[in-house]
């Protein structure tokens, strides 16, 4: 049972990871990805949060 649970929290953990490791990877292909979910623990949120920020940044500064 602990393995379970065990295996499911590390799930939780890294999937925002994962998702923000390919939106950094498609950003520096030149691609413009799409805003990460602002959720899951709070130090992920936060990261993903400013991710998004600095992508509305480079989006303004390319408009510009």
């Amino acid at each position: 049972m602990l393995i379970v649970v065990a295996f499911a929290f590390a799930r939780y953990l890294s999937r925002p990871l994962r998702e923000l490791h390919a939106a950094v990877d498609a950003l520096g292909r030149g691609e413009t990805p799409a805003p990460l979910r602002e959720q899951g623990p709070s130090e992920i949120a936060a990261v993903n949060r400013r991710f998004n920020a600095m992508l509305a940044s480079l989006a303004h500064a390319e408009r510009d």
